[in-house]
């Protein structure tokens, strides 16, 4: 008996692997021996391995929509600030995520200063478009220019023109940065033309609308690409100061001292016990930076000789811990305020 189940599970695997159905061979002895265990009759435990089987391959088919989409970093609403943007609409936000304006070729344009997260917002809603099984694909708008113009070149253009149009979602990211040539912006200008109420669209930009004439040159050219643009589209407006210099400063105040051993007030140094006496050409230095430098540089050295105590420097005993640890205070005398002449003589 043994012997035909192994032979019927050989044969069954390859069947279903010819099938294209790997997850159902994958999983179908371990359901069968739940299926008997709950005692489940034979379609329900066929229900079950079909629905393994859907379910791998929306996960595997979400995963290649990301891949083909291209997407220069992964975002998500989840990590979006509302609260620092109050300008966005949240609310308009949660609605464009159902992705019901690419069922109606509505295009969303969004206008900020930069760094104000409008590229977080197109890639998280592009990759919401990815996961309920819409073609995307993200594009910088130099990126796109510039791959317009070599596939004119080769004369590929009317391919990547097809390949363009069979897209649901477009990304145009980061219009305006960056002047376009009078045949890049015609070329630009032939793709928007194209998915006009065939593909929708999702733009970034900086510049308000009266500016664009700065990107695309022509005021007619300019006209026409933002009366198909802004006909059956969402705006959304991301006002406010630059995450990444706000990020930026954060880090700058966050920032560690560069030699954390040593307090900035007194000069003295917590693990060995170093401190700097009142010395009379060092007075005024409230955690000057000369004291400290000195300080440091003289205990490097005097570890560098293991441990030797220093010709021009006297040593004062502390408790038996700190002499195990090789912890010690040191006075400077007036060859300390000469860091050359400090380390020579040791």
């Amino acid at each position: 008996m043994k012997t035909l189940e192994t032979k019927s599970l050989v044969l069954l695997r390859h069947h279903l692997k010819a099938l294209r159905l790997p997850t159902i061979g994958a999983e179908a002895e371990k359901v069968a021996v739940q299926a008997a265990a709950d005692n489940q009759d034979h379609l329900s435990y066929l229900l079950q391995l079909c629905e393994l089987e859907l379910l791998e391959r929306e996960k595997r088919a979400a995963e290649r929509r990301l891949k083909a989409a291209r997407f220069p970093t992964m975002k998500t609403l989840e990590g979006f600030d509302f609260a620092a943007r109050p300008s966005v609409n949240k609310r308009l936000v949660a609605e464009l995520a159902r992705c019901e304006y690419i069922d109606q070729r509505e295009n969303v344009l969004l206008v900020g200063n930069p760094g104000t997260g409008k590229s977080h917002l197109a890639t998280a809603l592009a990759a919401e478009a990815c996961a309920r099984g819409y073609k995307v694909r993200f594009y910088r708008a130099t990126e796109l220019v510039t791959t317009l113009i070599e596939a004119r070149d080769e004369r590929s253009f009317l391919r990547l023109k097809a390949q363009l149009a069979k897209l649901d979602l477009l990304v145009l990211d980061e219009l305006g940065y960056v002047p376009a040539s009078k045949v890049g912006a015609e070329l630009l200008f032939d793709v928007i033309s194209t998915a006009y109420e065939r593909t929708s669209m999702i733009v970034t930009t900086n510049l308000p609308f009266e500016s664009w004439t700065e990107v695309l040159g022509s005021e007619r050219l300019t006209g026409a690409t933002l009366d198909r643009l802004t006909h059956r589209c969402r705006i959304i407006e991301t006002k406010g100061a630059s995450y990444r210099l706000h990020d930026a400063k954060t880090r700058s105040r966050r920032r560690p001292n560069p030699d954390p051993t040593l307090t900035p007030t007194t000069g003295r140094d917590a693990s060995y016990g170093l401190e700097v006496r009142d010395h009379p050409r060092l007075r005024g230095h409230t955690g000057g930076t000369p004291p400290q430098l000195l300080h440091a540089r003289l205990r490097l050295a005097l570890h560098s000789r293991g441990g030797e105590q220093p010709k021009n420097l006297t040593r004062k005993t502390t408790n038996q811990a700190d002499c195990n640890q090789t912890k010690s205070a040191v006075v400077f005398h007036d060859h300390a305020l000469s860091l050359s002449t400090s380390v020579h003589s040791i």
